[in-house]
């Protein structure tokens, strides 16, 4: 007894399936392409506004934030219940989509993602940290469709949460990216520039330099009566504060940097305070000490005289870094 599927006529009716499927998929994908065609006769004019409603965790040291908001578009002579353009969320990945709402000139989603954007954190901890979200239509170039602002539909919720940060400055605009031979696309962009207040930035981020920076001058000046052991046991103690400092406060929440911020700066300072300190000490323990009083006397006073433009100078060195 042969089986079914060794005839000849059996994969002549798999085979005549297979051709039948194929034109009917063609025929529907005709159909489809020639409804975009017509759509697009003319460019199509969409106004976008997004309604931010919650900012989450915010990890500077990924330039990454996690973003709540509600994306409204509107067309005229679009229409999205016919053909609704796929959306490209430029800079981010999205995790959820939820509450949508369609009609012929309006559409309406609330969305959730992580977004990333470059971070500039020269003046950190007082950096402001701009927040992007930038949509495209994928595969619709400016040819077929052109964005605007919708100023209505573009705004930030009363009630918006961003944990430990301020809301400073919130910009909509349009622009078009160029895709090198696949040609220019619109983009809607809304940025949020936020920034910790200052007082918290102040007290955290540079308070306790001003401290350990206050005790090394003092340091510096003080004359141990029981010798410059004791000078040296403190000025290793206020590098090792210094350093647990630095490594806590910063390094746990930035990548590594091609610049100095301003903390580095005033770090800089610190770390040239201690040092000179240590060359200070061991100076007058070579050249002064109590059988050479009046020469420790002025190598004292020199030291003294160039810590002012040693601070000053590092300072204003670092500067532009």
């Amino acid at each position: 007894m042969k089986l079914p599927f060794t005839s000849f006529y059996f994969y002549l009716g798999l085979i005549s399936l297979l051709l039948i499927t194929s034109i009917t998929f063609n025929e529907d994908n005709f159909a489809s392409a020639q409804l975009v065609a017509e759509t697009f006769d003319e460019p199509i004019d969409y106004k976008f506004g997004v309604g931010l409603f919650d900012v989450g965790e915010i990890d500077l040291s990924t330039g990454s934030y996690e973003v709540t908001f509600w994306l409204s578009i509107k067309t005229e002579n679009g229409n999205f219940t016919e053909y609704m353009p796929q959306l490209y969320f430029v800079n981010g990945h999205i995790s959820d989509r939820s509450n949508l709402y369609i009609t012929d000139n309006w559409y309406n989603e609330r969305i959730q993602g992580t977004f990333f954007t470059p971070m500039d954190f020269h003046m950190f901890p007082f950096a402001e940290v701009d927040l992007d979200i930038i949509i495209e239509f994928s595969q619709t170039s400016i040819e077929l469709a052109t964005f605007s602002v919708d100023e209505v539909l573009s705004y930030t919720f009363e009630k918006h949460n961003i944990p430990g940060w301020i809301i400073v400055d919130e910009k909509y605009s349009t622009t078009t990216q160029g895709y090198f031979e696949l040609g220019s696309f619109p983009s809607y962009i809304a940025s949020y520039t936020i920034e910790t207040p200052f007082l918290s930035s102040f007290l955290v981020g540079i308070f306790p330099i001003f401290v350990i920076g206050a005790l090394a001058v003092v340091t510096f000046f003080y004359d141990p009566p029981t010798g410059f052991a004791q000078k040296g046991q403190i000025i290793a103690t206020l590098v090792v504060a210094t350093l647990f400092f630095q490594v806590l406060g910063q390094m746990s929440q930035l990548p590594a940097l091609e610049y100095l911020t301003l903390q580095d700066k005033l770090f800089a300072v610190v770390y040239s305070v201690l040092l000179f300190s240590i060359i200070e000490t061991f100076t007058q323990r070579k050249f002064g000490g109590r059988e050479h009083k009046e020469t420790g006397e002025k190598i004292s006073k020199t030291f003294h005289y160039l810590l002012p433009i040693v601070i000053i100078g590092i300072f204003l060195i670092l500067w532009n870094f």
